[in-house]
């Protein structure tokens, strides 16, 4: 988003008045709540379980349901969809985006039909990973014996997260009165040739969706009160005959095998397959073991040469200006200063 308020500062300007960087400013405030909040649910989370491995987790929206309750809040908010703010503020960026692109140079066209495949992208990788982490650590049966006899945690833990799920809601809620009062906190509007900050369009679309979902919520909050009352007989989960447990649950490998696989052309796998037969007589009966080890291209293309590079740089520059030499401190000093007070002036 910053990016763009750049390439269109020439005819919407440099400040808030520009809707990329009043989306940025609305963006970074949403995530910082909604992180916030995830930061201190993934410290409760591991305070409950004694763990930071997600295969040890689970079985805790059944113990602590309004723990539960603000973790999926949170959750929704970052995966960005409605009505949370992450979801009205990438909207209405690639609204915006849709509307400039007839009035935009060629270059800065190319660059908004490439980032529009590239949002939509990474929507998609949160809702898969948001939806699998919640899944594995709070659905399900516990899987270590730390939470049989866990307590609930402090109402001082709890309130935060609460507090900051309901934040982010209403950020997205309160989507168009907060964009607005940038607009206005920025004193002035865009120019009239041009979308206006979110366009009257938008603002209309944005204010049916939200009363949209305020409908469904309400139907189903009247089903649920209508249907709410009629008995049902609560068993377990069938299962052909046999006891659940949580060796039949989905593992840590269901969570990144997928992820593994679709980013494999950026992925360096070596896979080295090692057998040794149990019989000699008969060569199909053997013990196989198999080591499997992934480097990163960007780490080994980019990364590892551009970081011994500036190693590089930075051990010369170091052995040449710490020399021992009085004089050549106080030079440099003085230069800082003046250049300094260059600034300043």
């Amino acid at each position: 988003m910053i990016g763009a308020g750049i390439m269109t500062a020439n005819f919407l300007g440099f400040g808030l008045q520009n809707p990329f960087f009043a989306l940025a400013v609305f963006q970074s405030v949403v995530h910082a709540v909604m992180k916030s909040g995830l930061f201190l649910t993934a410290g409760v989370i591991v305070e409950l379980t004694k763990s930071r491995n997600l295969d040890d987790m689970g079985g805790l929206a059944k113990k602590f349901p309004s723990f539960a309750g603000s973790f999926l809040l949170l959750i929704l908010a970052a995966a960005a969809l409605p009505p949370f703010g992450a979801f009205f503020g990438e909207w209405i960026f690639l609204q915006n985006i849709m509307v400039l692109l007839k009035s935009v140079p060629l270059l800065t066209q190319g660059v908004f039909f490439f980032t529009i495949p590239v949002i939509a992208l990474v929507s998609g990788l949160a809702l898969y990973t948001m939806a699998k982490l919640f899944g594995m650590s709070m659905l399900g049966v516990p899987r270590t014996s730390f939470l049989e006899t866990a307590k609930s945690p402090d109402r001082f833990l709890l309130f935060p997260i609460g507090f900051f799920a309901a934040i982010s809601l209403l950020f997205g809620i309160f989507a168009s009165p907060v964009l607005f009062f940038f607009q206005l906190g920025a004193g002035s509007v865009s120019q009239p040739a041009l979308p206006d900050f979110i366009g009257k369009n938008a603002s209309e679309a944005l204010i049916l969706l939200e009363g949209l979902l305020c409908v469904i919520f309400a139907l189903l909050l009247f089903l649920r009160g209508f249907w709410g009352n009629k008995r049902e007989r609560e068993s377990a989960t069938w299962n052909c005959g046999h006891p659940y447990s949580s060796r039949m649950e989905f593992t840590a490998t269901v969570f990144s095998a997928p992820l593994r696989f679709f980013f494999k052309p950026l992925l360096w796998v070596q896979k080295t397959l090692v057998k040794t037969p149990i019989m000699e007589s008969n060569p199909w009966i053997a013990h196989y073991v198999c080591t499997m080890t992934e480097s990163s291209l960007w780490e080994v293309c980019f990364y590892t040469p551009a970081r011994k590079f500036f190693f590089w740089i930075s051990a010369q520059v170091s052995s040449r200006m710490q020399n021992g030499v009085v004089q050549f401190y106080l030079s440099l000093i003085f230069i800082t200063l003046l250049v300094t007070l260059i600034l300043a002036l």
